[in-house]
């Protein structure tokens, strides 16, 4: 699992990238959030990485993203929620966005 101890980077908080969808669960009940992710996955669009914002770490759901071709990164926040970046494997487009705003993928 690819996990970091540091928040998303403010540029992408504050959602500034436009291509960015943005998935906040963390007022869903099981299944809810795992269902809605997996929606937001299913209409995934080249170059539209997704942040899923979730009050637990959703540990099913990361065998389902590899199977389906997708990576992720975790990220805990120091409020105790975490968010997780998504984007298919080969979509050199979200690649770059993610690199843009700091990361090291």
């Amino acid at each position: 699992m690819d996990r970091s101890p540091r928040e998303l980077p403010e540029k992408l908080r504050e959602n500034q990238y436009e291509n960015l969808c943005l998935v906040d669960v963390c007022e869903l009940e099981p299944p809810g959030p795992l269902e809605t992710v997996l929606e937001a996955v299913q209409h995934y669009q080249t170059g539209q990485p997704i942040c899923m914002r979730h009050r637990r770490e959703p540990c099913s759901l990361f065998s389902i993203l590899k199977n389906q071709e997708f990576s992720y990164k975790v990220f805990e926040r120091r409020d105790d929620f975490f968010e997780i970046l998504i984007w298919r494997s080969d979509d050199q487009v979200a690649f770059k966005i993610l690199q843009a705003a700091g990361f090291q993928l």
